[in-house]
């Protein structure tokens, strides 16, 4: 597992150079030789404070937080998308969820920082935000939540992102700028300010 932080200790290392402590960045160069395996198992996708979205992967799994919307990634046509999810896949009926991952509900927490002063086994209990549980080894395609199943498994990962969630600093997201628009720039989208 290699996150793109990981190129600076990395390239440092292949330099010849000291790598600093501290760093979100991991030397990988060794693992990429071949002569060990990858040092990462932990991989942030993304924290969204402002969306209360968020991924975090573990070693084989991986942990969505906040419903999902529409990304446009789209089924290949081969696949049924109407059909519910395939009841054979689950040891018994109880474990059967027809529920779409991709339904809307607003969120009952503002802030990362104000869903994680609730204690941990609560949210997974009450869940004031939607959580997915995939293992990804076993289903890359992430249709299969096993967020009931593996509660222990969902507890661990849920506290390393609270633990990485307090440190968010926030973003800096710039508004909507009319210059940036493409009839100024031959039909190419522009952040407005460069010329």
């Amino acid at each position: 597992l290699i996150h793109v932080s990981d190129w600076y200790a990395t390239l440092l290392s292949a330099a010849g150079g000291e790598i600093p402590e501290g760093l979100d960045s991991i030397n990988q160069w060794d693992a990429l030789l071949g002569k060990v395996k990858a040092p990462r198992d932990t991989l942030i996708y993304n924290l969204d404070d402002k969306a209360q979205k968020g991924a975090m992967r573990v070693g084989d799994y991986k942990l969505v937080l906040g419903d999902q919307v529409f990304n446009g990634w789209v089924y290949p046509p081969e696949d049924n998308t109407t059909a519910p999810l395939d009841l054979l896949e689950y040891d018994n009926i109880d474990d059967y969820d027809e529920g779409d991952i991709t339904r809307w509900e607003l969120p009952t927490v503002r802030s990362f920082a104000e869903l994680f002063e609730i204690d941990i086994d609560e949210i997974i209990e009450k869940e004031p935000i939607k959580l997915f549980l995939f293992n990804l080894k076993d289903d890359p395609n992430e249709h299969k939540d096993l967020s009931k199943r593996h509660p222990g498994i969902l507890k661990d990962i849920l506290q390393r992102v609270k633990d990485e969630a307090l440190k968010i600093v926030p973003a800096d997201v710039c508004g909507n700028d009319e210059k940036g628009d493409p009839k100024h720039w031959g039909n190419i989208w522009s952040p407005g300010w460069c010329s």
